[in-house]
């Protein structure tokens, strides 16, 4: 008990214990770790604003791995777009794959894709197989778009 001059007497609480470092830093990290999250696609930052690597499920049962742009004018995506298929030779050449180069004139973005047959349904074996295959294409264009794009950086 502790008073001071002539207050009520309380109580005087000492810590008995307290967080070690493994519990702090694991509530650390369930907060930072990434997890699986409601949708059919998981984007990547590329360090260049408006432009993303992502993966997804597409439509007519494909999996789509691409550089999607999307700088949130539409005309400069158009423009970037245009800029980087100049270079489409080149780039198909880097890439290894012929990649589908699609403006989506319904959309404000723009996308440089490459698909592959596969669903979210597919058996545990043929989703490895599509995770593994997304993750290497999503490096190689990576390695091919990285210095590309670093010039449209605002």
């Amino acid at each position: 008990m502790i008073q001071i001059d002539n207050s009520r007497p309380a109580l005087n609480f000492k810590l008995k214990a307290n967080p070690n470092e493994w519990q702090k830093s694991n509530k650390k990290s369930e907060h930072t770790e990434n997890s699986a999250q409601p949708q059919n696609w998981y984007s990547f930052s590329t360090g260049v604003r408006g432009f993303v690597y992502s993966t997804s499920f597409a439509r007519g049962e494909r999996v789509r791995a691409e550089l999607y742009i999307d700088t949130g004018k539409g005309e400069r995506n158009k423009e970037i777009f245009r800029q980087l298929k100049a270079d489409e030779d080149q780039i198909h050449k880097e890439f290894g794959d012929k990649l589908e180069w699609d403006e989506l004139p319904d959309k404000r973005a723009v996308r440089i894709a490459l698909y592959r047959q596969g669903s979210i349904d597919e058996d545990s074996k043929t989703l490895t197989e599509i995770k593994d295959w997304a993750i290497e294409k999503l490096l190689k264009i990576k390695a091919v778009f990285e210095g590309r794009i670093k010039k449209f950086k605002e």
